[in-house]
């Protein structure tokens, strides 16, 4: 402190410094743990075993995947599931069935 009571500089509380160090290292944990969730792996399929093309297709309904919406032709994702089951192509209903995003489906083509 300086004569007369005025406060220097250097004279903050000590609440004031400790308080700004805890915004200065929760700062830096905040981007740390950004940038480490940045390099993450979508997670792995967990398939569903014995899934239908209507329940593999619902489910793609219930994340608002684009293969789960009918074609350009009318065709509902049903049909041409069922078709492709019956030729042993198209999706794998048990891989579509664990999806947790759409990027995913890709992985479940047969």
């Amino acid at each position: 402190m300086l004569a007369g009571g005025v406060r220097g500089a250097h004279d903050a509380p000590m609440d004031t410094l400790s308080l700004g160090l805890r915004g200065i290292v929760l700062g830096l944990v905040s981007a740390t743990l950004m940038i480490a969730s940045c390099g993450q792996q979508v997670p792995a399929v967990i398939r569903v075993e014995g899934a239908s093309c209507a329940q593999a297709c619902q489910h793609g309904r219930d994340l608002h995947c684009p293969f789960a919406e009918p074609t350009p032709n009318g065709a509902t994702c049903e049909t041409w599931c069922e078709e492709g089951r019956t030729k042993h192509t198209g999706m794998d209903t048990s891989c579509v069935a664990g999806i947790v995003t759409c990027e995913q489906s890709s992985r479940c083509v047969r």
